[in-house]
């Protein structure tokens, strides 16, 4: 093959591969960014609702709300997962899945928020704690995203 024709060949197929490649890279990060989000969220409305007591009518929209949250946290890290980044979400013992089962844990067992019932200010100490776990494992995941790609 002349030089010029594997020259063009080269320069049409590598910037492609390479626009591929930081796409494929900047979808992890934004889902990644995305899902450190929700968890935030998650967490403000999880600390709220144990900071103050609660009545079975606020109850009713606090649990659907978390139940809404929890849902879409679990799909974001199944689509990492998907994505090409296997510590989260890879087996039941996975970091991933030990980290968003704490947080649900730490925010609904014991004493379901449907009940009428007193603040509960430990809770929210493990709600925050579970939470900042969560966001940190996250980062540590983009951290090395980042660095291998």
């Amino acid at each position: 093959m002349p030089p010029a024709i594997m020259a063009g060949l080269i320069s049409w197929v590598l910037p492609r591969a390479m626009e591929r490649y930081r796409g494929n890279r900047d979808a992890i990060y934004k889902t990644i960014e995305t899902l450190r989000d929700q968890v935030h969220a998650y967490q403000k409305v999880a600390a709220a609702a144990w900071q103050a007591e609660q009545t079975q009518a606020s109850a009713d929209s606090i649990e659907a709300e978390l139940d809404f949250k929890a849902k879409d946290i679990t799909a974001m890290m199944r689509l990492l997962h998907q994505m090409g980044v296997p510590d989260l979400w890879d087996a039941s013992d996975a970091k991933g899945v030990k980290a968003v089962s704490a947080l649900i844990a730490a925010a609904v067992s014991g004493d379901p928020i449907a009940k009428k019932r007193k603040a509960d200010f430990s809770r929210v100490g493990r709600i925050n704690d579970a939470a900042s776990r969560l966001s940190a494992l996250l980062m540590q995941q983009r951290w090395s995203v980042l660095k291998k790609r």
